[in-house]
């Protein structure tokens, strides 16, 4: 499904960060897309529900179209794949190829580790003991991260959808299993953390995952980590000062984009007590736990939103000394 849309509106490349666009999985997701395989619909708002107010931004000529919702302000991709075609997306090799650059397995395994250092340091600075935390790491990849805490003496578990991830990381860390954690009958609440890093931004509906999460919690003490692409910091996103920072920010793989109180609403709303913000410029991480009392959240973020991308805008353009590329005009 293409949208109309007039010639004052961003068009975004979503194969900018391919390596080659002639790759078997760019020219195999073009043909999906073309010959009606895949299917690109609207979906209304995970966390209010809105189906029809809607403040759109960007759009891609493929059909996919980057829109804040007006009722509680989360900026998202409202036009995009159904749930099947996500799945496969991902399983197909061409998310990895469209959104990064067909990143080798080794490479994003080392990068994944030296990442945990920011993760550790938080969680040091909280006080903890690594080698009193029992880690399950939901959406683990390859398990790099998981790999730096056990190394600190963590007991770890992992699960990753991604067989291909699973068997590279199994080189590495024995702990680490192909398939969904929240699928099976054991108790997740041995565990003393959970940890959802780059995982939450990918979901088809995060809403149900959280839900399904919180259910299966039955500990109030289990932390569960949370680390998200933050929109709050998206000024400081560019891999090329030449670039606009929000045309670099979105992809079709990051369905969400979350602000401080974007993600708080739709924690409270899964039954989730946050507990600990730490804004880290392009990301977030959030620490939460199973509330025991029901949390009546209706923040509004959309003027944050806004104000986040046209502040982003204003700092491109300042930058470059040139008049804006993308007009926000809600």
């Amino acid at each position: 499904m293409k949208h109309d849309h007039n010639n004052s509106c961003t068009n975004v490349d979503i194969y900018k960060y391919s390596s080659d666009k002639s790759t078997k999985e760019v020219l195999s997701f073009k043909e999906k897309l073309q010959n009606g395989t895949y299917i690109i619909k609207s979906f209304p708002c995970p966390i209010c529900n809105n189906a029809n107010q809607w403040c759109p931004l960007l759009f891609a000529a493929e059909g996919f179209r980057w829109s804040i919702c007006r009722q509680c302000g989360l900026f998202q991709v409202d036009h995009r794949l159904t749930q099947s075609n996500l799945n496969e997306f991902y399983e197909s090799g061409e998310y990895t190829e469209i959104c990064t650059a067909g990143l080798a397995g080794e490479t994003r395994f080392m990068r994944n580790k030296k990442s945990a250092s920011t993760f550790i340091g938080v969680l040091m600075n909280l006080g903890y003991d690594f080698s009193q935390l029992k880690i399950l790491d939901i959406g683990c990849g390859a398990g790099g991260i998981l790999l730096a805490m056990k190394e600190l003496g963590a007991t770890v578990q992992g699960y990753d959808l991604d067989p291909q991830k699973i068997q590279y990381g199994r080189n590495f860390l024995q702990e680490i299993e192909v398939g969904d954690a929240l699928a099976f009958d054991k108790d997740i609440s041995q565990y003393n953390f959970i940890l959802l890093t780059n995982v939450l931004e990918h979901l088809f509906s995060p809403m149900e995952f959280l839900v399904k999460l919180n259910k299966r919690i039955l500990n109030y003490s289990t932390q569960v980590f949370i680390d998200v692409p933050n929109l709050e910091g998206m000024h400081d996103y560019s891999h090329n000062a030449a670039n606009n920072h929000l045309l670099e920010f979105v992809h079709i793989g990051h369905l969400w984009y979350f602000t401080s109180v974007s993600l708080e609403r739709l924690l409270n709303q899964a039954g989730f007590q946050v507990n600990y913000i730490h804004n880290r410029g392009v990301a977030m991480t959030v620490l939460c736990s199973k509330s025991k009392n029901v949390i009546n959240n209706n923040s509004n973020s959309f003027i944050l939103s806004l104000s986040s991308i046209d502040y982003a805008n204003y700092k491109f353009n300042t930058k470059q000394n040139k008049d804006s590329s993308i007009a926000v005009n809600c």
